[in-house]
């Protein structure tokens, strides 16, 4: 239930200083907080063993129960992911999203995607598979607020930025 608030919630609140702070990038922060939690569960997972019987089988019903996957990943894909997952450093995953503005549309609070800047056709450049991963494998942000492409310098001018990622996520050695 804590683990679902905390990846949920577009109205964050955390306590600094000796004051409750608010994450105002509300849908940005809930994907950072997204991104982060499954860091959080990988890096716990390989702390267990993941090739431990009983942590597969749980993790592998956790995905069979709770997972809309296509027909074609199979139980044996999903074993092949866990290999690869073995020797991973979510820590060192990259997060992106998409850079957006706020609008209102019909009453109605929401995110206007702006995929035509460089930093954004570079990103999505990856997801495409025409760019090598190596520009998204950069050591992830820990502070509290994590910056944003606009304060994240790329190495050079046809390489994605390190991370665009907006919103506040607690310092990687803070756990539950």
């Amino acid at each position: 239930d804590a683990a679902l608030a905390y990846v949920r919630s577009r109205y964050y609140q955390y306590y600094d200083d000796g004051e409750w702070k608010s994450d105002g990038v509300s849908d940005l922060g809930r994907i950072a907080r997204q991104q982060d939690f499954i860091r959080r569960v990988l890096d716990a997972a390989r702390a267990q063993g993941l090739f431990d019987v009983d942590l597969a089988r749980g993790l592998l019903d956790a995905a069979k129960n709770n997972v809309v996957v296509d027909t074609q990943l199979t139980i044996a894909k999903m074993l092949e992911v866990v290999g690869v997952l073995a020797d991973l450093d979510a820590g060192a995953l990259t997060g992106y999203q998409i850079e957006a503005v706020g609008r209102t549309i019909a009453g109605q609070s929401v995110l206007e995607p702006r995929i035509e800047s460089d930093d954004m056709q570079l990103i999505l450049s990856i997801f495409k598979g025409e760019a090598p991963l190596a520009g998204a494998t950069a050591t992830a942000p820990t502070p509290t607020s994590v910056s944003t492409a606009a304060t994240a310098a790329a190495p050079d001018a046809s390489a994605p930025p390190d991370h665009n990622v907006q919103g506040v996520v607690p310092p990687g050695g803070v756990t539950c």
